[in-house]
């Protein structure tokens, strides 16, 4: 399973929300994809390289949120692998 960080550039306004992807590769090859909500929206600017810029105002707050958020996935993908 692939995590990584998405930024939703349909919506309108400066600021974008912001999402964890989840990428699954199926046994039939195809994939499947999920997004969990941060509650965190950005400046377009502030997105860069599948994270977000030091410049972002609230940055540590910001970045504790999306650690622990990923981490919870871990934990649970660890869990369902353990369990089968």
């Amino acid at each position: 399973m692939n995590v990584s960080l998405k930024l939703d550039n349909s919506h309108s306004g400066d600021e974008k929300p912001l999402f964890i992807r989840l990428r699954m590769k199926k046994t039939n090859g195809k994939y499947s994809e999920s997004s969990i909500s941060t509650e965190i929206r950005l400046l377009s600017r502030h997105f860069k390289n599948n994270g977000i810029s030091k410049s972002t105002p609230n940055y540590t707050s910001k970045n504790k949120i999306i650690n622990s958020i990923i981490e919870d996935i871990y934990l649970i993908i660890g869990e369902i692998r353990e369990n089968g």
